[in-house]
């Protein structure tokens, strides 16, 4: 154990232990470099192995960037111990809150803002590559930030590995009872789907007051042919509605297969789910009110459950069939959205068995059998049907003001809708099709072509009239993140998030002349991953980069002309101004946007606009700057002073991912993560909603076309869709 005083790297200053337990210590201290509090987590393994696999999971960690995730700043090794620098969340945890409410319960409308919020971060845990698995999700693992903002603990290591086969997360099993899922009590493996469970769990004890039933006890109540212990949480608190009750009910379904597939088919549920009316409070306000015991029957709860449970998935199918565009993925099922399923509970198994020992379709015989370990010691052998998850996604085509949204085509081809043109209506759209999610497109000076790129790790260039596609890059080694054309079209720069040393980045600089994806002219090695951002100044010549810094670099030569000092952490956007002169960088943790002079390398000025920033824009005349964040809202300001100008509002508690003025800065257009992948178009002096068109996936990157007639969105549902918006 570390002292008071104790100083690593001749920079951390331990303060005070914080937490021991079995996967190591947690301590306060003072980073002496930047004088700031920071949470020093340490581990200790002896074999080389887990030392060389501590350096891999920690960087991946490092490029971990969500305002529900404490920032992992930097890493080291020194003496016996391997330690993550984590930023520190002061104040109690929501279990200490829970503890010393009446009823120990919390309102409903708070826990699922909450669960709301972690599903947000959990969607971003599970679709990193390789996916990052939490493992202990519960109510002392939560703590509450700035703004309410919840904030997920303990997710470094081991616990949370982005792999099943880490060696430490085999190695060093740590997991709470009453929020853990039946297969890794019983070290079966892990997978998003456990951490959906764990959440639920945790919800479910702070919407009721009652610690659920672990997940060994629900079994051997199952096969012994009793109730599930697990009561309905609508049956402990009125204030829960039957539907987010059934939610929770199945996303706590002892079998994997039966849980909801992803976090953010939870999300989608608990928010259609949420939709219907819950009873009227007490005197007492949002008090919980306790409900007459449940049956005992397990005939009427099943009855119960499967009718509820039933009834949100009709509703949530039909919502999705509202909102979400058709698509041809023939993607992994496990990793597809899903809604609510037709859920039955274990009790149904279990008589199942009973009065079809002999026919048995989901038992013995070519079955995966589970091995419980009682607490009393008990072995216990319960069989269940080791499928793969059927969740089917079959939604129907949208429509929003007239708009329809085309089916991606095959790689390559361009989508067709019935023979009409795609582009030729305002709100429609062409959709062109990717091999996995997209982040980034740019149209040629000439509007000619449309330049894209994502997690395939390659370039596609479209022809931006007929949408066919022209050419495709070589593997570039890294996710591609943004794209821009030089002002002539001679240059396409690509930026790498990440590449194959997960410690550097790379800007691509390629030959674009005539259309045509040429040679690759430079490589510049962006060091301190990931890469978030990266922009051309208007001629072309300098090029800026968002890490953890944000630095200036000569276009031509690739010599780093400057590092811009100021954002603490992460960057998540930078612009340069129409003329060159001015930078604007967008400060994700430290909430602050910053205006640079280019020329000096000084800042300007520093705009609290959001809690935390993550796009910025400016018009075409560089007096307005358009700024983004998590709060779900546009806002724009004089670039002159810094005053405020407008505040426009994209969609409750969704991120602003992207941002773009048209080029007679008459629109001014973002999208990001809204339900329905909102991508909205606003007249930039009235602020009046021109467009409010519907993507379907989350939209990670817009582009206007040189004429401001067309529209063009990066999606994560693999596709880049193409907007008519001349009528706007």
């Amino acid at each position: 154990m570390l002292t008071p005083g104790t100083i690593l790297q001749g920079r951390y200053r331990v303060v005070r232990q914080l937490a021991r337990g079995g996967m190591g210590t947690v301590y306060e201290a003072t980073d002496e470099r930047l004088d700031a509090t920071v949470a020093l987590k340490e581990t200790s393994f002896g074999d080389d192995e887990m030392r060389r696999q501590f350096e891999r999971e920690a960087r991946l960690l490092a490029r971990l960037a969500h305002p529900a995730l404490p920032r992992v700043s930097d890493h080291f090794t020194e003496g016996d111990g391997q330690f993550l620098v984590m930023q520190f969340v002061e104040g109690p945890d929501i279990e200490e809150m829970r503890r010393e409410r009446e009823g120990g319960s919390f309102p409903a409308a708070q826990v699922l803002a909450w669960a709301d919020q972690l599903l947000d971060a959990l969607d971003y845990l599970h679709t990193q590559e390789p996916a990052v698995i939490h493992r202990d999700i519960k109510p002392q693992n939560l703590k509450l930030g700035a703004r309410s903002q919840v904030i997920l603990l303990d997710f470094g290591l081991a616990k949370g590995y982005a792999s099943q086969t880490s060696p430490l997360a085999a190695s060093v099993v740590g997991y709470t009872p009453a929020y853990a899922p039946l297969e890794q009590i019983q070290g079966a493996g892990t997978d998003a789907r456990s951490d959906l469970y764990s959440l639920a769990a945790t919800l479910y004890h702070l919407l009721t007051g009652a610690t659920p039933p672990n997940a060994l006890a629900r079994a051997d109540a199952v096969l012994n042919g009793e109730p599930d212990p697990l009561r309905p949480a609508d049956e402990l608190n009125a204030q829960v509605s039957t539907d987010v009750s059934a939610v929770l009910r199945q996303a706590m379904a002892l079998r994997r297969d039966q849980r909801l597939s992803s976090a953010a088919a939870m999300r989608r549920a608990l928010r259609e789910a949420d939709k219907t009316p819950r009873p009227q409070p007490s005197r007492q306000g949002m008090e919980t009110v306790a409900m007459p015991p449940a049956s005992t029957d397990p005939r009427a709860r099943d009855a119960q459950t499967h009718d509820a449970t039933s009834d949100v998935a009709a509703r949530t199918a039909a919502n999705e069939a509202s909102t979400t565009p058709v698509t041809q993925d023939t993607s992994d099922s496990s990793s597809a959205p899903t809604v609510v399923q037709d859920w039955r509970s274990p009790q149904t198994y279990a008589h199942a068995h009973a009065k079809k020992r002999g026919r048995a379709p989901l038992l013995v015989g070519g079955l995966a059998a589970l091995l419980l370990v009682g607490v009393v010691g008990a072995v216990l052998v319960f069989t269940v049907f080791r499928k793969s998850d059927s969740d089917n996604h079959t939604p129907t085509n949208t429509a929003n003001r007239g708009s329809v949204l085309v089916a991606p085509a095959p790689p390559g081809q361009v989508s067709d809708s019935g023979g009409a043109n795609p582009t030729a209506d305002a709100g429609g759209a062409l959709t062109l099709a990717h091999e996995k999610e997209v982040h980034a497109v740019a149209f040629s000076p000439d509007g000619k072509i449309l330049a894209s790129g994502g997690d395939d790790q390659t370039v596609r260039l479209w022809d931006a009239q007929t949408g066919r596609l022209r050419e495709t890059s070589q593997d570039l080694g890294g996710s591609t993140r943004p794209v821009a054309f030089s002002p002539d079209g001679r240059t396409l720069a690509v930026a790498l998030y990440a590449t194959g040393d997960s410690n550097s980045c790379a800007v691509v600089l390629f030959d674009a002349q005539g259309g045509r994806l040429g040679s690759e002219r430079r490589r510049i090695q962006v060091p301190n991953c990931p890469l978030n951002a990266a922009a051309l100044s208007s001629d072309g010549r300098t090029l800026a980069t968002a890490t953890n810094e944000v630095r200036l670099w000569d276009a031509e030569t690739g010599e780093l002309k400057q590092t811009l000092e100021g954002h603490s952490t992460i960057t998540e956007s930078v612009a340069f101004s129409p003329d060159g002169s001015m930078l604007a960088s967008a400060g994700h943790v430290d909430g602050a946007v910053r205006l640079w002079d280019v020329r000096a390398g000084k800042l300007r000025q520093e705009i609290k606009a959001h809690d935390a920033p993550t796009a910025v824009a400016f018009s075409p005349d560089g007096k307005t700057l358009a700024t983004g964040g998590y709060d779900g809202t546009l806002k724009l300001w004089d670039t002159g002073g810094g005053a405020p100008k407008r505040s426009l509002n994209y969609a409750p508690n969704a991120v602003v991912s992207s941002i773009v003025f048209s080029p007679d800065g008459r629109l001014v257009a973002c999208g990001g993560d809204g339900p329905e992948g909102e991508l909205k178009v606003w007249d930039a002096r009235t602020g009046e909603l021109k467009m409010d068109l519907k993507a379907g996936g989350v939209v990670n990157s817009v582009a206007f076309s040189p004429d401001g007639k067309e529209l063009a969105c990066a999606t994560s549902d693999k596709a880049v869709k193409l907007w008519n918006v001349s009528r706007a």
